[in-house]
């Protein structure tokens, strides 16, 4: 272990500044290193005054001023990859700036790539294009409406649509209900001053963690995350440790909307209030597997294969949260009796548990995605990451423990403290036909 540094699941950790710290891997499988930094804030109201800064940021630094330079940077870098935005998990939204640069010794210069690469994405915070104080008016302007048409143009996707408004009915009120992009009604308010202040808190007073994926040790990427990451820091910023949603103790609502489509839209929002530290975390992400993640689960088999209700039918679960969504497309005429059909298998499954085969094709299944989740930088960051907003970080070695060792019995408790919350229905226009009994 490197002077300084702790043992963080499969990374090694240090603290670079109050507030901001390095999870460095070393993983001699990939040719180019991954440096991603996130930011984290509440999501909250004022989730467009955050959504909007890495749009701004993409658009230059002091020792590349325009997007045109951008890009000849990043091509002296043997194009090297950029990107910025922001991103959900849990109660959190997210900014992140990520950059990829290859790293084989036989490029020249190669010993250089990395360092300049950080200090690129040190610019990009901290040195964005300003006018005097503050971002450009025109460049606002420009950038406020790319995220107006990003927010309108959700829409366009029915599916993913359908699923964000059960999110927001499912968890009214609370965090995980709001968008990370905010709202088109939220616009208006985003001045160059309101912009800049947003950036200004978010590089100086927010909780930072710099991910390093690559074939170099721990030691040498916090030297050079210290030499070249330079983030100014006030205080020591932190935020609350997540609390998954418990049910709520009333009747599941039922949500009815229509545009014109042809396929009905249904999603159902179940709560459990089981969360990532939750001794009953492993049997709910099993108990969701058996539900509906697979080609073989219960769903699939009888909502679509015997009973023929639906073109599909699945379910995922936010493990942050404990907050499961059961997607489905169906003809709108059978959506009372799809509703109930997932109703007796969620309820079946949490009152008896699964089939000793459900069981075993359940640990294939895990196992399987677990091996899945080390193959690329990204993959690994973001199950770091998700765990570590989740407040509970474990190597893979101990979760596969936990996969292997798992019981009918644990996904039948942690199935048991599942609740349905709300039955979203995105249904053809009046005209595609009647909606079996939605309310």
């Amino acid at each position: 272990m490197p002077e300084g540094g702790l043992p963080d699941g499969d990374f090694t950790r240090f603290d670079l500044a109050p507030g901001l710290a390095l999870h460095a891997r070393r993983d001699d499988r990939f040719a180019t290193t991954t440096a991603v930094l996130y930011l984290h804030r509440p999501l909250d109201d004022t989730a467009a005054e955050g959504a909007i800064v890495p749009l701004l940021l993409k658009r230059g630094c002091r020792s590349a001023p325009s997007v045109s330079a951008l890009h000849r940077v990043l091509d002296e870098l043997y194009g090297a990859d950029l990107d910025a935005d922001v991103a959900k998990v849990g109660d959190r939204q997210l900014l992140y700036v990520r950059l990829e640069v290859p790293t084989s010794p036989a490029l020249p210069g190669a010993a250089e790539l990395l360092p300049r690469g950080l200090r690129l994405l040190s610019e990009l915070l901290t040195e964005p294009v300003l006018e005097g104080d503050r971002f450009p008016a025109p460049v606002v302007l420009r950038e406020r409406e790319r995220l107006r048409h990003r927010i309108a143009s959700r829409i366009d996707d029915k599916e993913t649509f359908a699923v964000e408004r059960c999110l927001q009915e499912t968890f009214r009120g609370e965090p995980y209900g709001r968008h990370e992009w905010g709202r088109l009604e939220d616009l208006p308010r985003l001045t160059p001053e309101r912009v800049t202040d947003a950036w200004r808190s978010l590089v100086e007073r927010t909780p930072g963690d710099l991910y390093v994926v690559g074939p170099l040790d721990p030691g040498e990427a916090r030297d050079l995350a210290a030499a070249h990451l330079r983030l100014p820091r006030s205080g020591r910023p932190a935020l609350a440790a997540p609390v998954a949603p418990g049910p709520r103790e009333e009747p599941p609502r039922e949500v009815l909307e229509r545009q014109p489509i042809e396929q009905g839209k249904l999603v159902l929002g179940l709560r459990s209030g089981v969360g990532i530290r939750d001794p009953d975390h492993v049997g709910l992400v099993a108990w969701t597997v058996a539900l509906g993640g697979s080609s073989v689960s219960r769903l699939f088999r009888s909502v679509r294969e015997r009973e023929g209700l639906a073109y599909d039918a699945s379910a995922g679960l936010d493990r942050t949260t404990g907050g499961i969504l059961v997607t489905s497309g169906i003809e709108a005429g059978n959506f009372r009796k799809v509703v109930d059909l997932v109703r007796r298998e969620v309820e079946g499954l949490a009152a008896t548990g699964p089939t000793d085969e459900e069981l075993a094709q359940t640990r294939k299944w895990l196992l399987s995605a677990l091996r899945a989740s080390e193959d690329t930088p990204g993959a690994l960051v973001a199950g770091h990451l998700e765990r570590l907003v989740g407040g509970q970080v474990l190597p893979i070695a101990e979760r596969r423990r936990s996969y292997e060792s798992f019981t009918a019995e644990d996904m039948r408790r942690a199935g048991s403290r599942v609740r349905l919350d709300t039955v979203y229905l995105l249904a053809p226009a009046a005209s595609g036909g009647p909606v079996g009994e939605a309310a």
